[in-house]
């Protein structure tokens, strides 16, 4: 298939927000692809080339991209930088020039296929010079249109500014190929590549299997607000502590180790005290648990344990905040497929596994079966006074659900709950802040219409000089490219790359927000009195809280729901 095909239908559904409109122009596009394109594909469409963590990188910034677009347009550096910064957005910016170029592009009919451009992308990846970069991204203006220049631009700055996520290209997957899309689903789930998983289905291998060192997508946790009512959901289970710290699968194959964060980056090289213990173990396993560092018998914030997460002084920190690894999952042993066992046997098996080996730095998770309210409150308040942010309580028969949210695992936090949520926008302050933001626009997660949906505008939580560090981190575009339900314009729209943890007071019904708002009337879920607790910088725009744990807690509030906007900035 030809790119000028792929940038047109970018360019219809550019223009429609309707994840049923998409969803049937995709599954149209991928009726016409054979595998290995329906392959490439389907990374293009999240803003990839390859899996994350894979950690395959083009490298190429817009001071780059302008340097090419010097030679194709005949034009000063200078000019196009001053040009850029008006426009914003990379992809309009050279749609524009191009139309005005006063060179012919080499090839009538844009040939380039899918392909062509999937590959030269890859081939940009390996390059190690700037020059060699430039001269390819060259080759290929010089062979494009400008509607295909616009897209080549916002692909290889990861911005295709298109309202597609990954369950939209999954049921366009499966709705193509006439397969139920939660097998496609659960294909994505078990590998984590969505290439791999679009390939595999037009080959018609519809098995699903864990690929080791694939990450296998985490299993997540519903939220209710008490515990009367886990017991009600899940009657006898097993409380485990919820640990403050990040989220770690280990895969292991013969002398090979490979650690991946919750966000299904490799981390292996953050952790080397880990992949030391692991490598006293003789067997291939996948087994997951929270990296936490214990001072003085006390978790330390995950604010400085995060600062493992490095690439250089690794020895250095390792040192000044030793981790270790509360293990609370088995997936995979020697062989043998372990997720879908009930969670019971999954635990004697990991239980037994740890018992066996010599390791310093690897625990079995605290934790114990509750059958009421009164036992799973003790453990409760035995977490909190451990210093964790709560417990995870686990349905006995239940799978392993990769990717999946569901009332298999139901956590509860301490009373000051908090909520995570996806920052796509900023308001100007006053004062010091008037050139800064002031405050933050808000999103939670739909996963039934894979949209996001505003729940708070927050001015709270930070100092005046962290709110101006802000500025540097945000990356401003004209308008959000992500599949947002807002109702409010903030000042300026940025890059939806940040997670915010926020507490607050309460949650309320408002006409301003738009959570859930299908769900109460038109009125939205809103967060009353809002306050932000830190960054999370170990969790993607995929892991922010979901409209429905929303739905639970303000339905867990009881007769202590609230109405109004009152308080609610």
């Amino acid at each position: 298939m030809r790119f000028l095909e792929l940038c047109e239908t970018f360019e219809r559904i550019s223009k429609n927000r309707s994840r049923i409109y998409i969803t049937n122009e995709l599954a149209a596009l991928y009726t016409r692809l054979n595998p290995e394109e329906a392959r490439a594909l389907s990374y293009l469409l999240i803003g990839e080339i390859s899996p994350p963590f894979r950690a395959i990188e083009l490298g190429v910034s817009s001071n780059l991209i302008l340097q090419a677009l010097s030679t194709v347009l005949a034009r000063s550096k200078d000019s196009l930088e001053q040009s850029l910064k008006r426009w914003g957005d990379i992809g309009d910016f050279i749609h524009v020039h191009m139309r005005e170029r006063k060179i012919n592009p080499l090839m009538n009919n844009s040939e380039l296929s899918i392909l062509d451009v999937y590959n030269y992308l890859h081939k940009i990846a390996r390059e190690n010079t700037q020059r060699g970069k430039v001269d390819i991204i060259i080759n290929l203006l010089l062979r494009m249109n400008e509607l295909e220049g616009k897209y080549l631009g916002r692909m290889i700055v990861n911005k295709t500014r298109i309202s597609v996520g990954v369950a939209t290209v999954l049921d366009s997957i499966a709705q193509a190929r006439g397969v139920d899309r939660e097998i496609v689903r659960t294909i994505y789930y078990l590998v984590s590549d969505i290439g791999l998983t679009a390939e595999r289905v037009f080959l018609g291998d519809l098995s699903y299997k864990i690929q080791i060192f694939n990450p296998i997508s985490p299993a997540l946790a519903e939220r209710v607000g008490n515990s009367e009512q886990i017991i009600e959901k899940i009657g006898k289970g097993f409380a485990e502590y919820k640990y403050d710290g990040f989220r770690a699968q280990v895969h292991k194959r013969g002398r090979e180790i490979r650690i991946f964060s919750r966000r299904l980056e490799d981390i292996t090289g953050f952790l080397p005290e880990i992949v030391e213990d692991f490598q006293r173990i003789s067997n291939d396993v996948i087994v997951e648990g929270e990296i936490v560092s214990i001072v003085d018998g006390k978790p330390v914030p995950f604010q400085e344990l995060i600062k493992r997460k490095r690439k250089y002084d690794v020895l250095k920190y390792s040192n000044m905040i030793p981790v270790r690894m509360y293990a609370f999952d088995i997936l995979y042993l020697d062989g043998v497929e372990l997720y879908s066992e009930p969670f019971q046997n999954r635990r004697e098996v990991l239980s037994e596994f740890l018992r066996e080996k010599d390791l310093e730095r690897i625990y079995l998770s605290e934790g114990m079966v509750v059958e009421n309210k009164s036992q799973l409150d003790i453990f409760f308040n035995k977490a909190l006074d451990a210093g964790m942010e709560g417990v995870i309580v686990k349905r006995l028969d239940s799978p392993y659900t990769p990717g999946q949210r569901n009332h298999n695992w139901i956590k509860l936090k301490r009373i000051s709950d908090t909520i995570d949520g996806l920052v796509v926008g900023y308001f100007y302050g006053q004062g010091r802040l008037r050139d800064y933001p002031g405050s933050l626009l808000v999103c939670v997660y739909d996963e039934e219409l894979d949209e996001y949906q505003t729940v708070a505008k927050v001015s709270s939580g930070l100092s005046e000089e962290e709110f101006m560090k802000l500025k540097d981190r945000f990356v401003e575009i004209s308008s959000p490219y992500i599949n947002l339900n807002t109702r409010i314009q903030p000042d300026v729209w940025i890059e939806p790359n940040t997670v915010v943890e926020l507490n607050y007071d309460n949650i309320t019904l408002s006409p301003t927000h738009t959570c859930a708002s299908s769900e109460f009337g038109g009125r939205g879920l809103a967060l009353r009195f809002p306050r932000i607790v830190q960054i999370r910088e170990d969790k993607s725009m995929r892991e922010v809280t979901t409209v429905s744990e929303m739905i639970s807690l303000y339905r867990s509030q009881g007769e202590n729901q609230s109405t109004g906007t009152e308080g609610m900035e």
